[in-house]
Formats: structure tokens, C-alpha cells, sequence
């Protein structure tokens, strides 16, 4: 998500993914380039610009992805660098919460705990989860990854089930099913 004033339209657009589950490069007359490559966009506001960083040639990789531009009818501003993280990382919901669903498929939070030695399904940016990942492609089909990345709960890795591709989620999102210990520590990492 980019923040900043007047990136985009007053009124919020949000993207919607094509026949071929793929959102646009689009939105209102709004693009975002990093380099020579355009990011999908999820919506677009007057000071906020969701989209999803585009898969690059390892060869583009480096300490940045290339400049960011945000694109208004056409023009450019100056391009902006972009420093490139290069980790994974587990999605929030709020501050410091995992983006989770329980075992019986409810949102946890602070109200919704999963129970101890419960499956639960938590979901991780930053790793390649699919052979031949396309930007701001929804996908269609679950693909089991070997990762050295694995969940952990107080520094202790989890029985992870299920490592792989997000069916229904924008490609790039991985999910971990993982088996929470006796004694839950409420931190949640990537080891």
C-alpha cells in the first residue's frame, strides 16, 4: 500500500480481476510502475494506492526494485526508489495479530483464539509459491511449496500440514496450515 496526498481519485476504486482472474494495471486513469513493470491494482483512493508489487527477473532484483512511479492521466512525477525488503512475512490484521483463520474457519482474534493443538491457517507474503507466478493473478489451484521459511510460536517451528499456494487469493500469497502447540505463546513468526 502506498500513502500520500492526491495519488488518486476522490471517490475509492477498487480493481476487479478479468475473465482471467487477473486485476488491472489500471485504475482511474492511475498506473504505478517499478522500473519498466506495472503493478496490478487492488484500489485506488485520493491518498492510498493498494496494489501488489509485480514478480520480477531475479536479474532485476537488487538493492531496490527500481524507481516507483505513481502515473496520473498520464504523467509522472519523479521517480521514487523503492528499498526492496527481500523476507518474508506473515500478514496482519491489526498491529501485531497474524491475518489467521481457526480450524473451523473463523477469524481468529483477540475475542476468537484458536484453541491449543488446533490447525490453523495463516498467510505469508514474500515467497514464490507457484512455479510460474503471474502479477495480479488470482489463484485457481493449490501447489504444495517446499520452504525453509516455517511458522513458529515462541521460537519453537510448528507442524506445518500445509505449505503452498492460497486458492482464491492473489498469486504471491502463500499459506502455511500449521498445528498449534499445548501452551500457545501469542507471537507468531517466520524462522
Amino acid at each position: 500500500t502506498i500513502f500520500g496526498a492526491g495519488l488518486g481519485s476522490s471517490n475509492q476504486l477498487t480493481g476487479q480481476p478479468d475473465a482471467n482472474g487477473v486485476y488491472p494495471n489500471s485504475l482511474g486513469g492511475i498506473q504505478v510502475s517499478f522500473g519498466d513493470w506495472q503493478a496490478p491494482l487492488l484500489a485506488v483512493a485520493a491518498n492510498q494506492i493498494t496494489l501488489q508489487v509485480p514478480f520480477m527477473p531475479e536479474t532485476d532484483l537488487g538493492p531496490q526494485y527500481g524507481p516507483m512511479q505513481v502515473i496520473t492521466g498520464g504523467a509522472a512525477p519523479a521517480a521514487l526508489p523503492l528499498p526492496y525488503a527481500g523476507s518474508a512475512a506473515i500478514f496482519q490484521s491489526t498491529p501485531g495479530w497474524a491475518a489467521a483463520l481457526n480450524q473451523d474457519s473463523t477469524v481468529n482474534s483477540a475475542s476468537n483464539p484458536a484453541k491449543p493443538r488446533s490447525l490453523v491457517t495463516i498467510y505469508v507474503n514474500g515467497l514464490f509459491c507457484s512455479n510460474l507466478p503471474v502479477s495480479g493473478m488470482i489463484t485457481k489451484t493449490a501447489q504444495e511449496i517446499d520452504t525453509s521459511y516455517f511458522p513458529s510460536s515462541g521460537g519453537v517451528p510448528l507442524p506445518v500440514y500445509y505449505s503452498g499456494t492460497a486458492p482464491g487469493v492473489i498469486d504471491g500469497i502463500c499459506q502455511f496450515n500449521v498445528q498449534l502447540p499445548d501452551a500457545i505463546d501469542p507471537e507468531l513468526t517466520l524462522i
